[in-house]
């Protein structure tokens, strides 16, 4: 193979993956991954409970479903629009062993149809997201289901639980 054909394979290559990225942050917001420490604290938070269902809004590389299945042993369901992103997290999840209580979906978080299984709704978007997502989710959520935000808030919502310091907020529908 040529230097030249090499070099259009890879910018061809680099323009999917740039094309792939920009994506998510069109739809909801870009990429920023939660630390750990930070999704157990979510977790923790939202009081998420063996067997419960937890839906991750922007699963990103499913490291909220991951930690759900493995250490709260729920069933975890995530939401991704970015194709590469939902390949790897699933690819993650398969040689974790999880596939029997977690996955992501590839899939655009406004024509989901599943939200009245969650008990517990994750979502790190940006503001203008979750006002958009407000009307779906207070339409589509079962009562009782705990919806933890970071960062963003539902400022139409009654706050439950704040934690200020990490900007976590829980919301429960009632």
């Amino acid at each position: 193979m040529q230097n030249f054909d090499l070099f259009l394979i890879s910018l061809g290559i680099l323009l999917i993956i740039t094309a792939s990225w920009s994506i998510a942050g069109y739809f909801g917001a870009p990429w920023l991954p939660t630390p750990l420490w930070k999704v157990d604290k979510m977790l923790k938070m939202a009081e998420l409970k063996k067997g419960e269902t937890l839906i991750d809004l922007g699963a990103g590389d499913g490291r909220i479903v991951i930690w759900a299945a493995l250490r709260y042993k729920a069933n975890a369901i995530g939401v991704e629009i970015d194709p590469l992103r939902c390949l790897w997290a699933n690819f993650l999840i398969t040689i974790l062993g999880l596939r029997k209580y977690a996955r992501v979906e590839y899939k655009n978080i406004y024509e989901i149809d599943f939200l009245h299984t969650a008990d517990v709704i994750t979502l790190y978007l940006l503001q203008s997201t979750n006002e958009k997502l407000s009307e779906k989710l207070s339409m589509e959520c079962k009562p009782s289901a705990r919806i933890i935000s970071r960062t963003f808030s539902f400022p139409k919502w009654a706050l439950q639980k704040e934690d200020a310091r990490n900007k976590f907020y829980v919301y429960e529908k009632k």
